[in-house]
């Protein structure tokens, strides 16, 4: 019991030596102030201490308190196994409620326009749609929200490919942006990754369902007039849910070879094109003028391939205009949103941000030729 009780042994409670040795708490406390022992007394008796060779007691002690560290080890592995368990379980939880509901989501039908796959004049390219910053679920303090965000998006969207078609022919491929804040929040408490609570105008799950479907609408439009690259990125408002929704993307077409979703749920995404050289960042965590040499890390192969045709997009912001910077032939764009304006950007005064879409040329010798910014369009 002594040694049990000490701190350089087992550091048990009286709680628990009453449970060990099916004894009464108040027996317990009358037998260790009987002998004299606390918590920080040495793990043996006097008699013990009188003829046991101190080796031998040292010896013991090292053995008592390895044993002890070896079970605390065990129970920090099981309460870190208990957590992902339960992580996991909420998921499939969540996942579960989404598709009970998803199809309940009814959204704008839009007109098919098959045409031609050909770009104009031979000349090859690829667009970019920046659709970022999106925030289904959010609860506009002017009139934003969650049925609207999807319905802009939709339309913008359909508006930037006919500017596209009319303007630059088509592309070889669409790429399309997924997540970055498509999602207000990011779990059951309407919190962001960090904990920050927001004003919503739905529950999570219903805020999924809406973010699939705008997702597969728009992939199904994009997808008739040439294939799409599906960049499937993270947010700092939904860094669960965004990676989530590219997966659901992706399994939804993956036996179609039209669509393809390229992971940037880890951090970054890249997309090589002939000699040009694309990444995709949220831009939360990353400062512009460190992007280049990430690229420069991540993808050394590619980067050399691509001598100055380097390209990263980023969000986060929600610009007013289109922001670029530019650091040793490395652009950084700075996409603006279609997101309407919340209770607390309003009281910061972000109220006036235009609402808008970039759409890129990527030229595969040039990189970005061209930007177009497309007004956000609900009608």
């Amino acid at each position: 019991m002594i040694s049990d009780y000490s701190n350089e042994a087992g550091g048990a409670t009286i709680n628990q030596l009453s449970i060990m040795y099916e004894l009464s708490r108040g027996t317990v406390k009358a037998i260790l102030s009987y002998l004299g022992k606390t918590h920080d007394s040495a793990p043996f008796s006097d008699e013990t201490l009188e003829h046991s060779d101190e080796e031998v007691l040292a010896s013991s002690v090292l053995r008592a308190k390895e044993q002890r560290v070896l079970v605390k080890a065990q129970k920090k592995r099981l309460k870190r196994h208990e957590n992902y368990l339960s992580q996991v379980d909420l998921v499939k939880h969540y996942i579960n409620e989404v598709y009970s509901i998803v199809g309940d989501i009814d959204l704008k039908s839009y007109s098919s326009r098959k045409r031609k796959h050909l770009s104009k004049g031979d000349k090859r390219y690829v667009a970019v749609l920046g659709l970022t910053d999106l925030h289904i679920g959010k609860r506009g303090v002017d009139g934003y929200n969650s049925h609207i965000a999807s319905k802009r998006a939709i339309n913008t969207i359909t508006e930037a490919t006919k500017i596209a078609e009319e303007s630059w022919g088509l592309p070889e491929y669409w790429v399309l942006t997924c997540g970055s804040d498509m999602l207000h929040v990011d779990n059951y408490q309407g919190t962001t990754q960090k904990g920050t609570p927001m004003d919503t105008d739905v529950d999570p799950v219903e805020m999924m369902a809406i973010a699939y479907r705008t997702m597969e609408t728009l992939v199904l439009l994009l997808k008739e007039t040439a294939p799409v690259k599906v960049v499937a990125m993270t947010g700092n408002h939904d860094r669960m849910l965004s990676a989530l929704l590219g997966m659901m993307i992706d399994a939804r077409f993956n036996d179609d070879s039209q669509v393809e979703v390229v992971d940037g749920s880890r951090g970054s995404a890249y997309i090589r094109y002939g000699e040009s050289l694309l990444g995709f960042n949220h831009g939360d965590s990353i400062k512009p003028e460190k992007l280049p040499s990430i690229m420069s890390a991540e993808r050394p192969v590619d980067w050399g391939a691509c001598s100055g045709n380097w390209d990263w997009f980023c969000g986060h912001l929600h610009s007013l205009i289109l922001k670029v910077s530019e650091h040793n032939g490395c652009r950084v764009w700075t996409m603006p949103a279609l997101s309407g304006t919340d209770r607390w950007h309003k009281l910061n005064g972000y109220a006036f941000n235009k609402k808008q879409l970039a759409m890129f040329r990527v030229e595969p010798k040039k990189g970005v030729v061209a930007v177009e910014l497309v007004e956000g369009k609900d009608g």
